[in-house]
C-alpha cells in the first residue's frame, strides 16, 4: 500500500499544543482536502501541517508549520 497524507489545522500555534490535542485528518485518496472555513471567525490565524504516513502508521515525513489568516 502506498503512503497517504494527513493534515492538521489549529487556531492555536501547533508548537504550543500537546500531541494528544493534535487531531490529524486523512486527506483522502485524491490527496485533496477542503477545509470548512465557516467554522472559524474572519480574521482568525490558522496553523497547519501535513505529514506522510505508511500503511503501518509510521510517520515518514512531516512538513514545516505554516499559517494563514482568514480574510473573508
Amino acid at each position: 500500500m502506498e503512503p497517504f497524507f494527513e493534515l492538521q489545522v489549529s487556531e492555536i500555534p501547533v508548537q504550543f499544543l500537546k500531541e494528544e490535542h493534535i487531531h490529524w485528518r486523512a486527506v483522502g485518496k485524491k490527496n485533496k482536502y477542503r477545509l470548512d472555513v465557516t467554522t472559524f471567525k474572519r480574521g482568525t490565524w490558522l496553523y497547519w501541517q501535513v505529514r506522510a504516513v505508511d500503511s503501518s502508521g509510521k510517520v515518514l515525513t512531516t512538513s514545516e508549520i505554516s499559517s494563514f489568516k482568514l480574510t473573508k
